[in-house]
């Protein structure tokens, strides 16, 4: 079972979103895993199961998918695009990434 670790470890009932850089996840889970989802502080861990992966470049990732952002911080183009430039550097709007969709539970 992978572990997806999160900087904000706020989820809602539902589905998910959480984007990273590159296609390394989209090798490692696939739709109907279970992972762990762990904090990089003391939090609890908790479970999801992922529900689909979406690769794109990141300033094509549509519109419809912010409001799932697991962050608030997060669910605007802006907001999530400040966030990611602070945790990889060189990351810009060109950049490639895997929305990773989940539900929590498992």
């Amino acid at each position: 079972m992978e572990t997806l670790k999160f900087a904000v470890m706020k989820f809602d009932v539902g589905m998910n979103i959480t984007v990273r850089d590159g296609t390394k996840w989209a090798t490692r889970v696939k739709p109907g895993d279970k992972v762990i989802l762990a904090g990089l502080n003391d939090e609890p861990e908790q479970r999801g199961i992922i529900h689909a992966l979406y690769i794109t470049q990141f300033w094509a990732i549509p519109a419809y998918m912010y409001e799932f952002e697991h962050d608030p911080a997060c669910r605007t183009y802006p907001g999530l695009k400040t966030i990611m430039e602070g945790l990889y550097p060189g990351f810009n709007d060109d950049s490639i990434v895997t929305a990773i969709m989940f539900v929590m539970g498992g």
